[in-house]
């Protein structure tokens, strides 16, 4: 028969064994969240387009004949989300555009300017008047676009907000000083052609 004695001491073995191995369950637990973590943001990252092809090329637009109506701004480029808003708001099926007129690295952030806007009408399309009319009701410009026939093309996925970062940060470098320069967008009421980059997008949407 055991005796009280064996009883204790077989407790005190127990017990430090007994932690060890919630430790040990612990420690792994949370192991696998963090790999799991990482896992999602690694996907995550990837479906974004972090090590999607850029391509380049040159050619005719994807676009021609439009009627884009916009707002002009200054200030970091990061606030032209207030307009993307905006203009999905009065036009949710319209394609978008952003023409910025300003290196971020060479002027500062509060003296970039930019526009940002809607196409109401492209190809042989007819503007549709109540949507015009609506955007100028609501402090939008109108400008027309003739047809150009050559024009410098990148193209990356565009997913998320995710998307537009990674793009901005691989496609500019690349573009930086070899095609940028050549753009040339006077918009009314800028005071400059100089153009430092242009988005489209498919749908006029703050992603």
């Amino acid at each position: 028969m055991t005796s009280l004695k064996d009883t204790l001491q077989l407790r005190q073995l127990t017990l430090p064994a007994a932690h060890s191995l919630c430790s040990f369950i612990h420690k792994h637990k949370m192991l696998s969240l963090s790999l799991l973590l990482l896992l999602i943001l690694a996907t995550y990252f990837l479906y974004s387009g972090l090590f999607a092809h850029v391509i380049i090329f040159t050619g005719y637009p994807p676009i021609k004949n439009v009627t884009f109506v916009y707002k002009l701004q200054e200030g970091p480029h990061k606030n032209r989300a207030e307009l993307l808003k905006e203009a999905s708001r009065i036009g949710p099926n319209t394609f978008c555009m952003e023409v910025f007129y300003d290196y971020p690295k060479k002027v500062p952030g509060h003296q970039c300017r930019y526009a940002v806007g809607s196409f109401v009408s492209e190809g042989k399309d007819k503007v549709d008047e109540d949507l015009l009319k609506l955007y100028e009701t609501f402090g939008f410009h109108v400008f027309s676009f003739p047809e150009v026939t050559h024009v410098v093309i990148a193209s990356v996925p565009h997913r998320n907000f995710l998307s537009v970062l990674l793009g901005v940060k691989r496609v500019y470098p690349r573009l930086d000083g070899t095609f940028c320069n050549t753009i040339c967008l006077l918009l009314p009421g800028t005071h400059s052609n100089n153009v430092y980059g242009i988005h489209i997008f498919d749908k006029c949407e703050s992603k």
